[in-house]
């Protein structure tokens, strides 16, 4: 399935292309205040209070390293090339995301890959019977354990919990982003590797060369920003770029092969 990420014009998104990593953004980074935030975890006040005791050190900054990488399954979203896209100016990557298993491969290590939940609600982990789903890159299906007194002892049910909420979005102001989200938690976030840059911010880990499929600009992408783009076209042997193209149907956008303008 083909997946597609959103960049400003900005130098570290070129730098990230060029370079072929994801960058993964630290919580306080994040352009929502409820996203992977403990806000999510006031309703469930048994839930909380279990952790607050079996974690009293950890439950404050237990998520505090986590980080995100987002996608959308829509390359043609108007309100997403307006925002992330900078007007139009800046550009979309498609990217094949059956490649993505790789990444763990490489690294050695799991990163859960999921579709984002949009919520009326916040759900309740007091629910008699909850069951908390979770999936590495690579798996076809989720797995699922049942919340309990038992199960949250072990850390890394702890973790998938939170990576469970952290994939958790209001529908009313989100759900038009259509968001995948790649999520690294505690594992790779606390015990280094070599392949992973860590900076304050968040986290550089490499993709698969193979799994970018096709390079989109915006139709306001400055020219120079164009020579550059088209240079990264040749690093991955893509055939040319293609563009975002004003449709003459209302209200319509088209991907085009990239044209010059005159």
């Amino acid at each position: 399935m083909t997946v597609y990420k959103y960049y400003s014009p900005a130098d570290y998104n070129f730098d990230a292309i060029e370079k072929g990593y994801f960058y993964f953004s630290k919580a306080e980074k994040l352009n929502d205040p409820f996203d992977v935030s403990l806000k999510l975890i006031n309703a469930s006040t048994n839930f909380k209070a279990l952790i607050k005791r079996l974690f009293p050190h950890e439950y404050e900054t237990f998520s505090n390293k986590y980080g995100t990488c987002s996608f959308s399954t829509d390359g043609l979203n108007k309100p997403m090339w307006a925002n992330y896209g900078d007007n139009y100016r800046g550009f979309v990557v498609e990217y094949d995301e059956e490649q993505f298993e790789m990444i763990t491969q490489d690294l050695c290590m799991p990163i859960q890959y999921f579709d984002v939940h949009y919520v009326n609600k916040c759900p309740n982990l007091d629910t008699k019977d909850m069951k908390i789903p979770y999936r590495n890159i690579g798996e076809k299906e989720d797995k699922f354990f049942l919340l309990n007194d038992s199960s949250i002892r072990n850390p890394k049910n702890l973790d998938r919990v939170f990576q469970y909420l952290w994939s958790i979005k209001e529908k009313e102001g989100w759900s038009h982003e259509k968001e995948k989200r790649m999520f690294l938690g505690n594992v790779p976030t606390t015990i280094l590797n070599s392949k992973i840059t860590y900076e304050d911010a968040g986290y550089k880990v490499p993709f698969p060369k193979n799994c970018l499929k096709r390079i989109i600009i915006g139709y306001n992408m400055e020219d120079k920003n164009v020579e550059r783009m088209k240079k990264i076209s040749n690093i991955y042997g893509l055939q040319g770029l293609h563009s975002i193209h004003v449709s003459d149907k209302p209200f319509d956008l088209d991907i085009i092969s990239y044209q010059k303008k005159h």
